[in-house]
């Protein structure tokens, strides 16, 4: 699984409420985060913060989740997933001098589907009730990976692009995942459709691995030559004549 630091707000004492600045997730989708609150004060005060995200960084902020509401020193940690390009933490302080102390940091996970597309690719939302966004997020984690096992043969990791295929199969593969956790009858007509489901995401992946199908939009981790190649410039001084 690849992931990458971020800090959506540094550790410092405040009191009024604010917005942190945008965060740039590149492709990756989840955010795992942690709320670190180590000192509040003040006549009933709480602090509330939401992770906001936004496909260019500048316009049409949309909420994700939120964090509990906490009104102590505390420390609480929660998956975000279904980001776009960027985030960030917006905190509301409440209560008569109130004054918290806190941070919010963590890591961007880098995942080939979102909840989102296990609805609208793969299974309706109906058959998903019950699942949370973050239980669906933490399936295509564990299919991400999977797939990583047959994309290295030809690929070099982390993708930084990658096309619909990829996209529905990992969706595929979440959403067989998470009915066999609910409980499924493989013998039954209709369940039988799960199971082609999986098995053709496999069957994919086995194909691109052994080169005989290639995935569309994909761009890997591979130097550019212009990353590569060194330019070597040779000067000299003009002849002097002897």
């Amino acid at each position: 699984m690849f992931t990458a630091a971020i800090a959506l707000l540094a550790s410092a004492a405040r009191t009024t409420s604010d917005v942190g600045s945008a965060v740039d997730l590149g492709v990756k989708t989840t955010a795992e985060l942690t709320l670190e609150v180590t000192a509040a004060s003040g006549t009933t005060p709480t602090l509330a913060v939401t992770i906001e995200t936004s496909a260019d960084g500048v316009t049409s902020w949309v909420t994700v989740a939120a964090f509990t509401t906490v009104s102590t020193a505390t420390v609480k940690s929660q998956m975000f997933p279904g980001c776009r390009r960027y985030v960030r933490a917006k905190y509301t302080i409440a209560g008569a001098t109130a004054s918290f102390t806190f941070a919010v940091s963590g890591n961007a996970i880098l995942v080939y589907a979102t909840p989102g597309d296990v609805k609208s690719l793969s299974l309706p939302p109906e058959a998903l009730s019950g699942f949370t966004d973050v239980q669906i997020d933490e399936a295509l984690q564990k299919e991400t990976a999977f797939a990583d096992g047959y994309l290295k043969t030809q690929f070099s990791l982390p993708l930084a692009v990658w096309g619909d295929d990829l996209r529905a199969n990992t969706a595929d593969r979440a959403g067989f995942r998470l009915m066999r956790r609910r409980g499924f009858n493989p013998n039954d007509d209709s369940d039988q459709i799960l199971v082609k489901m999986q098995d053709d995401a496999v069957a994919w992946l086995k194909g691109v691995a052994g080169g005989h199908i290639h995935p569309s939009e994909i761009s890997d981790s591979t130097p550019s030559v212009s990353d590569t190649q060194a330019v070597i410039e040779i000067f000299s001084d003009y002849p002097r004549g002897y």
